[in-house]
């Protein structure tokens, strides 16, 4: 009797076939993949993001309705509630960073425009974060072009085919999207089975990658990966705005406006310290995230890092229309020093995680040596 395994993931089935052999049929069914896949956050933020089909520019999008802003909205605010968490959690270490700088605590909430403008701030409640839509479209964008550059070739190659779309060609973002798209809806329109009829699937296809399992499996990782980078960007931008409230930047900046009166160039001093305060405000972000990781870093077991800063200013800065020379005619520091700042604050905390993680080490090394002898 020939035994044929077949490992299709959660689910474990024995069929016997007539008199010639036994199929063992491990796993979920492409049918409930398929589903979880159609609620994955991958076709949850398409739809969101990409109601219809029909897309005439990467960057166009069509005007969201009440409630798909709302859900926005709601996912945005418990971004905002997990910093907030984790800065009550970390606020000892924060504030002996940030030299006593820092609020043990702050009211803050999410508030989503519509105006299709470049907004991401605090409001002058000091309260407030407003974030408008096209910035949340903006960290999707980011995300999926994200995905599509630095990752495994099969969410590139295999899923979207278009690994000969070139990195300086025009509307490249669009075709993108497109392809998406128009991948998705065929996902959508895919035959699934039972896991009994998955088995006949793949036996029946003229290749294995043919059948409905495999192409539904690929998708579902790329959803996790392209989720992960989404919400990392999206931490990076809330936990800065937070960061601009609980190390008290409306108040320094007042502050320094006024001593900056009494320099010889008060619109100088004035962009100085804002950009000071920016870069203050980068680098919470990464402090906090990068705490939020635990004892080693996530890329280290396979997972994607959430501190977010590299998507949110190699793609999102862009993609949501922030000018760089912004308030005043201050400029925000280089995006490049941004990115090179927020990866040697990280690399910092890591490297003195390390040492203090080998220092212990070496402790329960010496306690374990003295006890032997």
């Amino acid at each position: 009797m020939l035994s044929v395994k077949l490992p299709l993931a959660l689910l474990t089935l024995t069929m016997l076939l007539p008199s010639c052999c036994t199929c063992t049929c491990s796993g979920s069914s492409s049918g409930k993949i398929k589903k979880g896949i159609l609620n994955s956050y991958l076709f949850k933020a398409a739809d969101r993001f990409y109601p219809t089909t029909e897309i005439s520019s990467a960057d166009k999008f069509p005007r969201l309705n009440d409630k798909q802003l709302k859900e926005i909205e709601q996912e945005m605010a418990d971004l905002l509630k997990t910093i907030q968490k984790l800065h009550s959690k970390e606020y000892n270490y924060v504030n002996k960073v940030f030299v006593g700088r820092a609020l043990a605590k702050a009211d803050a909430k999410i508030k989503i425009t519509s105006r299709n403008v470049p907004i991401c701030q605090v409001a002058p409640d000091n309260a407030t974060i407003e974030l408008d839509v096209k910035i949340a479209q903006a960290l999707f964008r980011g995300a999926l072009l994200d995905y599509f550059d630095h990752t495994d070739v099969f969410f590139r190659e295999q899923f979207l085919k278009v690994s000969d779309i070139k990195p300086d060609e025009p509307d490249r973002e669009g075709k993108i999207i497109k392809t998406f798209m128009k991948k998705k809806s065929e996902i959508e329109r895919t035959a699934t089975h039972t896991c009994v009829g998955d088995v006949f699937d793949m036996v029946s296809a003229d290749r294995l990658e043919e059948s409905s399992w495999p192409q539904l499996a690929g998708v579902g990782l790329s959803s996790v990966g392209l989720m992960n980078r989404y919400q990392g960007s999206a931490l990076f931008m809330i936990a800065h705005e937070y960061g601009h409230i609980v190390l008290q930047h409306r108040e320094r900046l007042k502050k320094a406006r006024e001593e900056g009166l009494k320099e010889k160039d008060p619109i100088a001093a004035e962009c100085q310290a804002r950009a000071g305060l920016e870069s203050e405000a980068d680098t919470y972000a990464v402090v906090l995230l990068t705490n939020l990781q635990g004892p080693i870093p996530m890329e280290m077991v396979g997972m994607d890092k959430i501190t977010g800063y590299d998507n949110f200013f190699r793609y999102v800065y862009q993609l949501g229309g922030f000018p760089e020379d912004r308030q005043q005619d201050c400029s925000y520091p280089d995006l490049d020093q941004r990115r090179i700042l927020a990866r040697s604050v990280e690399e910092a905390i890591w490297q003195k995680k390390e040492d203090a993680l080998s220092m212990e080490l070496d402790k329960q090394f010496i306690k374990l040596i003295e006890k032997s002898q």
